[in-house]
């Protein structure tokens, strides 16, 4: 009985891994987004990590449909310099990168997935949730 156990967890866990990998890569998808009052929906190519449920826009993937692993980072920032009263810490990061933070939704395929954004000068963008973990405290 323990053997089937393990069989079946061992068959389910390896059945998330090939799901997430068919789901993982350069996408051709929506983002929507509100501005001042009105809702925009934007067709855009980004790379998709279903493990993390994050997006990534780079050169790259929207040049060669090739997602990028060594995505920027780490970022070097002050433990001082993050902390904020109010607000998202995330959002305090993007703006620490001299970048625009937004809140989103993309598609997966399937649904509208909630997040946020960071927008970089060079019109790249990185989900806010997977820069924050790219961030190295330095005090």
């Amino acid at each position: 009985m323990k053997t089937i156990q393990i069989i079946f967890i061992f068959l389910v866990l390896l059945t998330q891994i090939v799901f997430a990998a068919e789901k993982s890569g350069c996408i051709d998808g929506k983002i929507k987004y509100l501005d001042k009052i009105k809702e925009i929906v934007l067709q855009d190519r980004y790379c998709y990590d279903s493990l993390l449920r994050s997006i990534s826009s780079v050169k790259k993937c929207a040049e060669n449909k090739e997602c990028t692993i060594n995505l920027p980072g780490p970022f070097l920032l002050k433990h001082k310099d993050v902390q904020v009263k109010s607000g998202s810490p995330g959002f305090r990061v993007c703006d620490l990168l001299n970048g625009i933070p937004q809140f989103i939704e993309y598609w997966d395929g399937e649904f509208w997935i909630k997040s946020s954004r960071c927008i970089f000068n060079d019109g790249s963008y990185m989900d806010i949730a997977a820069l924050t973990l790219k961030v190295k405290y330095v005090d």
